[in-house]
């Protein structure tokens, strides 16, 4: 058999071709991934994966992905994005999570854009409080956030499983972007938010980031999906209102479904406002020169 190589059948022609010397095998490929591995990010991972499929092709290119696809899309993996309009169950989907992270021993960092969002959420603190998030951040071209390694808190960072951030949608996308800087400093990874698992929750239907005297050009350039991590971020929706399925109301469904309508930019609202002046007001306030002898009354 061809396949037969000194008393041994291999599984293929290329094994066999391997076993006789005539096909170089990747080792010296593995040997190169595994040392990018140690001080590459993922993307330059794949800029060298793709160099090596279309300058040297190495004879089983899937075998290399399988064994290095982790690394390769690590920073695809760790950031996710849950938009809900009100009354989804959001904050009860959060507290589900929290509780089972919480259960296993793990920890789970609770943030939130507002002191009133992060008030209902079970250990909460605002981004600003637990990241240290500089007050002139968004005047910043490298944001990052006053975080030193060794402190007690970059270690409770370190040692994290899960980082929420509910209302992710009002903050300014540099505040995203330092945390994510931060974080890959502290734990020292070239993986997006240092490879700690993050959940953003939040309606782009509500409230954008507040910019001073701010044009919409400049409104749109501070949104999150304006960053270039959103690219990274992968996206699940709460789509039944349960706040109006639990009440059975069905002014309360016409009204959720307008206002769904409205942020989706499906209903244009015209607003006319009527002002009635009544004719002898007028006379009196005109005086003499006008009668209503020369006044065209509306029919």
């Amino acid at each position: 058999m061809l396949r037969a190589v000194n008393g041994t059948t291999h599984e293929s022609y290329r094994d066999a071709c391997l076993a006789l010397g005539l096909l170089e095998d990747d080792n010296i490929h593995r040997q190169t991934l595994l040392e990018a591995c140690i001080s590459q990010s993922p993307q330059q991972l794949r800029n060298i994966f793709a160099i090596l499929l279309t300058q040297i092709c190495p004879s089983n290119p899937s075998e290399l992905w399988e064994e290095f696809c982790h690394e390769m899309s690590g920073d695809y993996a760790h950031q996710t994005d849950v938009t809900e309009e009100g009354g989804c169950g959001k904050t009860f989907f959060i507290e589900t999570i929290l509780a089972s992270q919480r259960a296993q021993g793990s920890i789970a960092i609770a943030t939130a854009s507002t002191g009133l969002a992060e008030a209902l959420l079970p250990g909460g603190r605002t981004v600003h409080s637990t990241f240290k998030v500089p007050l002139n951040i968004i005047n910043s071209e490298t944001p990052s956030c006053s975080i030193k390694k060794g402190t007690a808190l970059s270690r409770v960072l370190q040692d994290a499983s899960l980082l929420i951030v509910d209302e992710a949608t009002l903050l300014h996308r540099k505040v995203i972007e330092a945390i994510d800087t931060t974080l890959k400093d502290i734990r020292s990874s070239f993986e997006v938010m240092g490879g700690l698992l993050t959940l953003l929750c939040g309606d782009f239907r509500q409230i954008l980031p507040v910019i001073r005297q701010g044009t919409r050009a400049n409104i749109v350039d501070s949104c999150l999906k304006s960053s270039s991590l959103w690219r990274l971020v992968q996206q699940y929706r709460l789509t039944t209102n349960m706040r109006v399925a639990l009440q059975a109301d069905e002014r309360a469904e016409m009204f959720a479904n307008k206002l769904l309508r409205l942020g989706n930019v499906v209903v244009v609202v015209v607003v006319v406002v009527v002002v009635v002046v009544e004719m002898s007001f007028l006379v009196r306030s005109l005086g003499s020169s006008v009668s209503r002898s020369n006044v065209d009354f509306p029919r």
